[in-house]
């Protein structure tokens, strides 16, 4: 080793303790003398932002209501003496862990939280004031409401409605647990005239009333949207109205004359007892109108027969009513000479 090396060898490695003392001692000056230039003051009212993870919402209370914060800070005087609250950044996350009790969630304030919006060196030592925040939330839901509709109106006595189907069937809903609680939907009014013979199919706007601005409308692709009101499609099933059976007594039985005949027919039932059936607009007609009905005995087969015989009755009606049961069926009729 020539002398060089041997003289940079003892500087580094001789009385090394002396060094290492030498350079603590360096450290703590140094220390000392960046300590005296630092100081401390307190910023208060520094507004502390508050949000909430996805699975929470913050009452709408909690959002209007400011929360200030005060903090102790360490650095340059000079930078410390012009510091004013819009110089830091405060915010602090809801969290499921920070649940207390009854809705009320408890959320620790740290110097981590807050920052310092200029580029210079600052610290912040503590939270002095409201370290500890109280704050109220619910949990975030989604919700199916299903829908229900009503009549109004009537539909002409031979028709009435059958199956009625909507689309979508149920309406989601995602937000605050009691907002969700509380959310209703008018029932879709459907309107029924006389006119309408036929099925059909209708887009209806249904109301939805929940009063919170935390309450979003689920479309079919998972997107969410603000909804006051939501159109449906309705599709009404129109049927021809059940057959009216209808039971009519006192019908008077006719004989009808041939005046070709010599004979005179006499039965010895005057009146008979028909149940109908028809389309109930039929049946209020011929109820009306009772001498559209026609009942007479068949004496086709002893015409040319005098005495007593027992015959069928026949009957004439209008087409669209059909005789479900006529009583008697049969009667006596006794044929006469009488010219």
């Amino acid at each position: 080793m020539n002398r060089w090396g041997r003289k940079i060898f003892h500087f580094l490695f001789a009385h090394g303790w002396r060094k290492i003392i030498a350079l603590v001692l360096a450290v703590i000056i140094y220390a000392t003398i960046y300590g005296m230039k630092q100081s401390t003051t307190v910023v208060q009212d520094i507004i502390l932002e508050i949000s909430a993870e996805d699975g929470l919402i913050l009452d709408p209370a909690t959002n209007q209501k400011q929360v200030k914060v005060s903090i102790m800070v360490s650095g340059d005087p000079n930078l410390l003496a012009t510091l004013k609250p819009t110089d830091f950044e405060a915010k602090v996350s809801v969290r499921e862990s920070d649940f207390s009790s009854d809705g009320v969630y408890k959320v620790n304030v740290s110097p981590a939280d807050i920052s310092f919006r200029g580029n210079a060196r600052l610290n912040v030592v503590k939270v002095r004031d409201n370290s500890v925040v109280f704050i109220n939330a619910q949990r975030r839901i989604r919700q199916g409401v299903a829908l229900d509709w009503k009549i109004s109106g009537k539909l002409s006595k031979d028709y009435q409605w059958g199956n009625i189907s909507c689309e979508p069937v149920q309406l989601y809903f995602e937000g605050a647990e009691k907002a969700l609680q509380n959310l209703r939907v008018t029932p879709l009014e459907i309107a029924l005239t006389p006119e309408i013979t036929q099925s059909f199919e209708k887009t209806l706007n249904v109301t939805v009333m929940h009063g919170d601005e935390s309450v979003y409308l689920v479309s079919a692709d998972g997107q969410t949207r603000k909804a006051d009101s939501v159109p449906v499609k309705v599709t009404v099933e129109i049927l021809p109205a059940d057959a009216l059976e209808e039971t009519i007594s006192g019908v008077e039985i006719r004989i009808k004359p041939d005046p070709s005949s010599k004979y005179i027919v006499k039965s010895d039932v005057k009146t008979v007892e028909l149940v109908v059936k028809g389309a109930p607009s039929k049946i209020d007609l011929l109820l009306k109108n009772l001498n559209n009905i026609e009942v007479f005995p068949d004496v086709s087969a002893v015409a040319d027969k005098r005495g007593t015989h027992s015959v069928p009755l026949k009957y004439s009606l209008p087409v669209d009513v059909k005789v479900q049961k006529i009583t008697p069926e049969r009667v006596n009729v006794t044929i006469s000479e009488g010219r």
